[in-house]
């Protein structure tokens, strides 16, 4: 059931791997995968009342563990990351009783961790800030103006002043700027985590003005 959950996911695979470790009377991935059958959002209500059941029941034998993270959508750890993500975030784990370590980790942001004292029969809240991982940019110009950062597809990240820094995921960037004065600009930035990167915006003057003027007189073809 493993190896086809890998290949093609379905909550009736999560409902039958839950089954055979409630078979196996292993009570916290029994209720492990209950619960991810649940929060897959199938909507078999035979199942999901089977599913269900087997929750209420387990909650008197198993410690269990809120995990809340801030931003939500991390991966959730239990001890040792070696052994496999729990889910994602906001969930309930079941755990051993004991001292556990919670580990939640999300791609662009800074794992966090907490240690918690889990009890059989009761439930623990953890909440963790997982802190942004970025990097500083500073773009300057001949002249006062403004800049503008933009991701791959096109979208806005950041803008600012010219000679303002602004804070953004470490990556590369195409960065355009506006002089007063000079031609459009633009380039590619590449922003490092915890570094502050410094873009001088070398655009081209504006030509001088010019303008159009029709000379008329009483004599045509004059010179």
């Amino acid at each position: 059931f493993f190896a086809v959950q890998r290949i093609a996911p379905t909550p009736g695979t999560l409902f039958n791997i839950a089954l055979c470790f409630q078979r196996l009377h292993r009570d916290e991935e029994t209720y492990l995968f209950f619960a991810e059958y649940l929060a897959s959002g199938d909507d078999d209500e035979s199942l999901r009342q089977t599913a269900t059941e087997a929750l209420a029941t387990l909650e008197a034998r198993v410690a269990r563990v809120r995990v809340i993270t801030t931003p939500p959508g991390a991966d959730v750890f239990v001890d040792q990351r070696d052994r496999g993500r729990y889910g994602t975030t906001p969930m309930i784990v079941a755990v051993a009783p004991g001292e556990r370590t919670i580990e939640a980790a999300r791609e662009g942001y800074r794992g966090a961790s907490a240690q918690v004292t889990a009890v059989r029969g009761q439930e623990v809240e953890v909440r963790l800030v997982l802190e942004q991982i970025l990097g500083g940019l500073t773009a300057r110009g001949p002249a006062p103006g403004r800049y503008v950062l933009r991701d791959e597809a096109g979208g806005d990240v950041a803008a600012a002043a010219l000679g303002e820094r602004v804070a953004v995921p470490p990556g590369s960037y195409v960065l355009e700027a506006t002089v007063d004065g000079y031609q459009p600009w633009r380039s590619i930035a590449r922003v490092e985590a915890d570094t502050d990167s410094l873009v001088e915006a070398d655009p081209r003057p504006l030509p001088e003005p010019t303008g159009a003027l029709t000379v008329t007189a009483n004599r045509a073809g004059a010179l």
